[in-house]
């Protein structure tokens, strides 16, 4: 079973980063985008092993591109091309280059997720 988390729109996003003691995968991705969905499948295994250090939120940029201007997280985080993964850690975003993945790139996901949690992260 899946523990990764659809979200739509900043006020949905704030919601659930409060409080939220994980770091924070955030995924922009889309249904027809075919690395997305290799790194799905990758986020969701993740997910799963790792309940309790990450949580990841999956954001669909076509729904999220149907919100008004202010409430469009692709636009807040600057996504340009997917996949985009950014992380988020003590409510605080990530930032700089080292923490922001375009495209499918496993070994540097998993090294992101251990340097942020502490943890030696794997793939299965």
């Amino acid at each position: 079973m899946s523990n990764i988390v659809h979200v739509t729109g900043v006020n949905d996003y704030l919601a659930k980063i409060k409080g939220e003691q994980r770091v924070i995968v955030v995924d922009f991705s889309a249904s027809w985008c075919g690395p997305c969905k290799t790194l799905g499948v990758l986020l969701d295994q993740l997910s799963q092993k790792y309940n309790q250090e990450i949580l990841i939120l999956k954001i669909d940029v076509d729904e999220d591109g149907k919100l008004d201007p202010e409430n469009q997280l692709s636009s807040i985080f600057q996504v340009k091309s997917l996949p985009t993964i950014c992380f988020v850690k003590d409510g605080q975003f990530q930032q700089g280059e080292d923490y922001r993945i375009v495209g499918f790139n496993q070994n540097r996901l998993l090294w992101c997720l251990s340097s942020l949690t502490g943890q030696n992260i794997t793939a299965f």
